[in-house]
């Protein structure tokens, strides 16, 4: 999936593996204290064996969010990193919108481990329990679900989501 916005017209976010490149992603996650003693093959594995979002600017890979996860009931976000100067414009923001209303993630229980930006993910839903950080999963929706018919296409207003 892709998303796009048009405040911000040279800007992608995609779970598309095939956009992220390993050498990219190991320059990006050398900007994270957490992160920055990968190694690339390292991070190789982790481009294997994790669920991914990029932000993308002009095509080049500014910001990511890394998650493990079952895709149906719980979700460990491992990383959030925008590149240095692209911090404080909103694309942090916007990385984690896109992250908690996946469709293959909403509906998962979401933890995640910080030191330093609990006010940040606090924005998202996510309280404080010890060590970690917690969001529940997004109720299901109790609203019945519409029926497709042939040759047409479900779309809510102003949907911004490419496939």
């Amino acid at each position: 999936m892709e998303w796009k916005r048009p405040d911000f017209p040279h800007a992608l976010i995609s779970d598309e593996g095939n956009l992220l490149n390993s050498t990219d992603v190991f320059a990006l996650m050398r900007e994270a204290w957490w992160a920055n003693d990968c190694s690339i093959d390292k991070v190789k594995r982790l481009l294997n064996n994790s669920f991914w979002l990029g932000l993308y600017l002009n095509g080049r890979l500014a910001g990511l969010a890394r998650m493990v996860t079952d895709q149906e009931t719980v979700c460990t976000i491992t990383d959030v990193i925008i590149q240095e100067d692209q911090r404080r414009k909103g694309f942090g923001k916007w990385l984690m919108t896109c992250l908690i209303e996946h469709p293959r993630l909403k509906e998962t229980s979401m933890t995640l481990g910080t030191q330093d930006a609990d006010s940040f993910f606090e924005q998202f839903g996510f309280v404080r329990t010890g060590a970690i950080m917690h969001r529940p999963p997004a109720p299901p929706s109790t609203s019945p679900k519409p029926t497709k018919k042939p040759g047409f296409s479900l779309l809510k207003a102003g949907a911004s989501v490419i496939h």
